[in-house]
This record gives structure tokens, sequence and C-alpha cells, in this order.
């Protein structure tokens, strides 16, 4: 990615995430300070129907545009213990935003997401395991 980054500065870089519970969601606000859907802030201009319009190349008629959920592509579900959301989670804004756009996760819904790739974009604790696993990078 910080490969990406440096040897196409002008071109725009995303990851394109698909998250079928809420820990993998909750990657997105550690990690990026923009992304989309986020509770926090629409998507900008042209945001959103670039989401959309990964999701579909990529997922056909499984993504339904409609809620912004790749349904049935796999096939496969969360492990139940993995699906059970603990009451104290649930506290948690990103973890809330995840359980109100994807109710029936546990069926194996996953909520498609984009976050731009940008040195900018990345947090705090994005630096640090940045720093940690490419040193080469910290130039």
């Amino acid at each position: 990615m910080l490969r990406l980054i440096r040897e196409h500065p002008r071109t725009p870089l995303y990851w394109f995430l698909i998250s079928k519970g809420f820990r993998t969601y909750r990657f997105l606000p550690v990690f990026f300070a923009r992304f989309w859907p986020d509770p926090r802030s629409p998507a900008p201009p042209g945001g959103a129907e670039l989401l959309r319009t990964v999701a579909a190349w990529k997922f056909g008629a499984c993504y339904d545009a409609a809620d912004g959920l790749v349904k049935d592509a796999a096939g496969d579900r969360l492990a139940a213990p993995l699906a059970a959301v603990p009451e104290a989670k649930r506290r948690d804004p990103h973890t809330r935003f995840f359980l109100e756009r994807n109710p029936q996760y546990a069926l194996g819904h996953e909520l498609a997401c984009l976050a731009p790739i940008t040195t900018a974009n990345f947090t705090a604790p994005a630096r640090r395991v940045i720093a940690h696993t490419a040193p080469e990078w910290m130039e």
C-alpha cells in the first residue's frame, strides 16, 4: 500500500472493504480519518457513487445499492461467538452504526466500505503500525 502511494502520488487510491461484522468495520475508524459509510459525516462528492460502482463491479447482483450491502456472495456466515455483540460494544457509535446499517449481518450480509489511502488519511494508530512493520517507509 505504501509503495503504491510513493510510486503513484497523483493517483487516487482506495481500500475497498466488505464488513460482515462490527469488528471488521471498526478497522476503518481506527486506521482512517475519512471513510464511508461513516456515522460522523456523509461521503464526499463522488465518494458514494465510487463505492457503489466498485461494489457493483465486484459483486454484481449480490450487491444491493439501496442499502449498501453485499448479500449471499460467498454463502458463509460469522461463527456464532463472533456474531454476538457484547453489550459494552453496543455503546460504541461505530458499532451501533454498523448494526443499524447491516442488521442482518449474522446471515452473512456484508457492508461495502471505502477509505482513501493517503498518508494524510492515516490515523495515529495506523502510523504506529506502519512504523513497526515497514521502517523503510519512514524516510
